[in-house]
């Protein structure tokens, strides 16, 4: 018989792997949710049959769903809320893009005059967080050293994008929200005991379209790596129930936990 060996955790490591092996499952759920509605939405059989004037018809008839969380800023917020609201900044970008630069274009092209829209450029924001050594490449780089931590991480960003005009110090957001210290109440705190507003050696702030958020550090590391370790790898691939088995196989590369933060956003 198999020896059992019990490996004591610390209840924060504990929670961390819970989680880990949660979003796998997640993930691996919703991408067997996207394969069956593609399977049963594919016409690729019948499409070689069919003229070329049935093709145009038939490449006219789509369903688009998009479903997102939407812009979130909280009393105290973190990686979660950072990845979501980047998905936010990049659809804001795109409706930047389609909504007013295209439909211009398309008026003067046309011929009909109308008022320039003024809007907000989210460019900036956009390029803080997703390029070359950008908030999520960083966050990259410092989950592959292996004496990275949270502050290590936030030192780096500092260091090379402190003075980005979408970026701030923790404890600087000019959100009321925050620099009164409300709660969920609405209550009022004194400006000294405003718990919600963090050091700068504790958050970062990112000035969002939607607002500023401040962005607790605690945990980042550990988040965008979201990996599972060997024995709970080792579960999944041997589990016996049918629905766990059937996802699995819908990805070929390893389980290994989420993507980090490419993924996440």
């Amino acid at each position: 018989n198999p020896s059992l060996i019990q490996v004591p955790q610390p209840a924060a490591s504990a929670a961390f792997s819970r989680d880990a092996l949660c979003k796998v499952l997640y993930e691996r759920l919703f991408a067997w949710l996207v394969s069956c509605v593609n399977s049963c939405l594919s016409a690729s059989d019948a499409y070689e049959g069919l003229s070329e004037k049935e093709r145009a018809r038939m490449e006219g008839r789509f369903i688009g769903v998009l479903d997102i969380f939407g812009f979130e800023v909280f009393e105290h917020n973190s990686f979660e809320q950072l990845c979501i609201n980047f998905a936010n900044e990049a659809l804001q970008q795109q409706f930047i893009d389609q909504m007013l630069h295209a439909m211009m274009s398309q008026y003067e092209s046309e011929g009909v005059t109308v008022e320039r829209i003024p809007f907000d450029d989210n460019s900036p924001c956009l390029a803080l967080l997703e390029t070359k050594q950008g908030v999520f490449s960083l966050l990259d780089d410092e989950c592959a050293f292996p004496k990275a931590t949270d502050t290590t991480f936030l030192a780096k960003l500092m260091e090379r994008h402190g003075k980005h005009s979408h970026l701030k110090p923790g404890g600087t957001s000019s959100d009321p929200h925050l620099k009164e210290g409300g709660g969920a109440t609405g209550a009022a705190v004194k400006s000294t005991a405003a718990a919600a507003v963090l050091k700068a050696q504790e958050a970062f702030v990112i000035c969002h379209f939607a607002g500023e958020v401040e962005y607790s550090i605690t945990s980042f590391l550990d988040k965008n790596r979201d990996r599972l370790n060997d024995g709970l790898n080792s579960i999944l691939k041997a589990s016996s129930h049918p629905l766990i088995k059937m996802i699995l196989q819908v990805v070929d590369d390893s389980i290994e936990g989420g993507g980090g933060a490419a993924e996440a956003g």
